[in-house]
């Protein structure tokens, strides 16, 4: 176990001929083991441990999702509706951490392109990501106003409200109240949820996420029957 955990030692001792015990020295962990056969006998500290975090390849990965959203803004420009390009455009956002400067940028797009649906889309996930119900919820009925069928934006409607539901519970569990207002959020989000299922049936996600609301909401049976589902679509069933 003591080697699963830290790996082998930087150096072992033995007690001497007639012993059993070792006493393992861990120098970075700053720990000295004694086992004894199979037995740790005692765990000793030889100094204060301070964990070596190092950044920056975390520093660099986000150095370059910032580049890649540069290209992709380029693209952008160039071609406002390539599809494929704005979904990449918005991970790149995400993942760089740029979330006020997208919200910024797409504003602006929604205005320049208001048919577009998927501007409206991006902008909706973007203010969910900085939990702005009110703003992402409006968005994605935008998107649904051009196109009622928009599978996408029905799902993250619904997911915003049960994303706004949870945030209530927390919010009324830190205040010490027993509150049940994320009901009606909730309740908010079925009828969008509903509608995906006839449009993605075979998405197990889809299915565990309206499961998962039918629960919220004492609804067992429908809770079973979605769950169920989505497990056999898992399972290929």
């Amino acid at each position: 176990d003591v080697m699963r955990l830290l790996g082998p030692p930087d150096s072992k001792k033995s007690g001497g001929r007639r012993s059993t015990k070792e006493t393992w020295t861990y120098a970075t962990y700053k720990l000295e083991i004694v086992l004894d056969k199979d037995r740790v006998e005692s765990v000793q500290k030889t100094g204060e441990y301070m964990p070596q975090i190092d950044s920056s390849k975390h520093r660099a990965a986000m150095a370059e999702f910032g580049n890649a959203v540069t290209m992709f803004e380029d693209v952008k420009r160039v071609n406002p509706r390539d599809n494929e390009n704005l979904n990449l455009l918005l991970d790149g956002y995400v993942q760089s951490d740029q979330i006020d400067n997208a919200i910024r940028g797409f504003s602006q797009s929604v205005e320049n392109e208001p048919n577009n649906k998927l501007n409206h889309y991006i902008l909706g996930v973007l203010n969910r990501t900085l939990g702005n119900f009110d703003e992402a919820t409006a968005s994605f009925k935008r998107a649904l106003a051009i196109d009622g069928q928009y599978a996408d934006a029905l799902f993250d409607l619904g997911a915003t409200y049960y994303n706004w539901g949870v945030d209530m519970i927390k919010a009324a569990q830190e205040a010490g109240s027993d509150s049940e207002e994320f009901k009606e959020k909730f309740k908010e989000a079925l009828p969008h949820l509903e509608k995906v299922t006839t449009l993605k049936e075979d998405d197990p996600t889809v299915w565990e996420t309206l499961g998962t609301i039918y629960a919220r909401l004492g609804e067992s049976d429908k809770a079973i029957k979605a769950l169920d589902k989505a497990d056999q679509i898992r399972k290929g069933n």
